[in-house]
């Protein structure tokens, strides 16, 4: 084909597009990277404005310089170079209707100040309403950059719904209490103190679901404030916490780190818990969750196998368990681990549907698929991959005239 003729296919291509409505246009460019979408604006003008009204804007090192096959490592691309095309990008946007803007390299921090601020303020002037700022501080000598709530009204502030900060610091400004439609506030690896916390938490009325990770100062986490409405907990690799108080209504908590006591309330209904100080997930399941939780749905446990569990109560416990997942990390092999030990969940909980089982260990029980069967009912399918099933007693903890157990052969 002629290059005129080829170029004249181009156009035609281009306009039957852009003659397109103007919400599929929007959706091609919402799977395209940063990059990859300004490149749309070579097509015709109407392209370049439909770039220009992005509604979800993330930058990453993936999103603005990664490409397959080029080899370029993360380390070769300085923080500047970063920066200047993310301010690049926003003074091409229109600024108009911004859901979501989102910051995540490292190492930005307070000499980059300057330039992040003026993306929060570009981020309040578009009314967006999910805000992410994580740069995974790996400099540690370097001062963090400090998030400027001074830059928020009760005005401005009121479209904001979601807010992830990383790797900064939060000195709080009274302009926190402005924060009244926040519902999801996720916090890593920030500065904030107990009481700062607390503050947030009791200024963010309507909030729903917090996340807090690797904050190396806090001891203590208070969720109690009357006005709380959340329903959402996750803490994790917070190493000073000693204490968290949860709030009457929370519906889901996920913890990671050494145990503590809890107080769980009776609307839990979902819990996840990863800790090498669990030795026995059953053991733990069976004696040291609350009694309160007799309405629980879903369990999630990882543990650090270190012994086989004993003294068992069996009886109904977890009368609303439909979900249960265990991650099995075996540390020795003395214990004689039996993965038929765990036919007492199906009798302890009357209405589970699925059982999870996972091991990356290759020890002690062989890897093989097996159905347990409640009643002639499957429950669920169980990967495991452990080699101590060939000498098991199949009346060891299961009664036949209840449980069937079926394993496929190794291949």
């Amino acid at each position: 084909m002629a290059p005129d003729a080829c170029s004249s296919v181009q156009r035609r291509v281009s306009a039957s597009l852009s003659d397109g409505h103007q919400d599929i246009l929007h959706s091609i460019l919402s799977r395209l990277s940063i990059r990859q979408a300004a490149r749309t604006s070579i097509l015709s003008n109407h392209w370049k404005h439909v770039w220009r009204c992005r509604t979800n804007l993330e930058f990453s090192f993936r999103s603005l310089v990664y490409k397959k096959g080029s080899g370029i490592p993360r380390s070769h691309i300085s923080e500047y170079v970063f920066i200047q095309r993310v301010n690049a990008v926003l003074r091409q946007h229109s600024g108009v209707g911004v859901e979501k803007l989102g910051v995540e390299f490292s190492p930005l921090h307070h000499e980059h100040a300057e330039h992040i601020d003026r993306w929060v303020k570009f981020a309040i002037a578009s009314k967006t309403k999910q805000l992410i700022l994580d740069f995974h501080v790996q400099r540690r000598g370097k001062e963090p950059y400090t998030f400027p709530f001074q830059l928020f009204d009760a005005t401005n502030a009121s479209h904001l719904q979601s807010m992830k900060l990383g790797s900064m610091s939060l000195k709080q400004h009274a302009s926190i209490k402005f924060f009244l439609n926040l519902k999801k506030l996720e916090l890593e690896d920030v500065n904030i103190t107990d009481e700062e916390l607390k503050v947030m938490l009791c200024s963010c009325n309507v909030l729903e679901f917090i996340g807090i990770s690797r904050c190396k100062v806090l001891t203590c986490l208070h969720t109690s404030h009357p006005m709380n409405r959340i329903k959402h907990l996750q803490v994790s690799h917070c190493p000073l916490l000693r204490q968290i108080e949860l709030h009457f209504g929370l519906i889901t908590f996920e913890y990671e780190g050494p145990l503590m006591p809890l107080a769980p309330p009776s609307t839990l209904r979902n819990i996840s818990m990863k800790s090498s100080d669990i030795c026995s997930a059953l053991e733990y399941m069976f004696t040291e969750l609350p009694s309160t939780l007799r309405c629980l749905e879903s369990l999630s446990l990882t543990s650090e196998e270190q012994k086989r569990a004993t003294l068992l109560n069996r009886t109904l416990k977890f009368l609303y368990l439909r979900h249960a997942r265990l991650e099995l990390n075996f540390v020795f092999l003395g214990f004689g681990a039996d993965v038929l030990d765990l036919a007492c969940l199906l009798q302890a909980a009357p209405i589970l549907e699925k059982l999870e089982i996972h091991s990356c260990q290759e020890n002690p029980i062989a890897e093989r698929t097996l159905a347990l069967t409640w009643n002639l009912r499957v429950v669920g399918v169980v990967k495991v991959r452990r080699r101590d099933v060939e000498n098991v007693n199949p009346r060891h903890l299961i009664d036949p005239y209840w449980i069937a157990v079926l394993a496929e052969d190794e291949s």
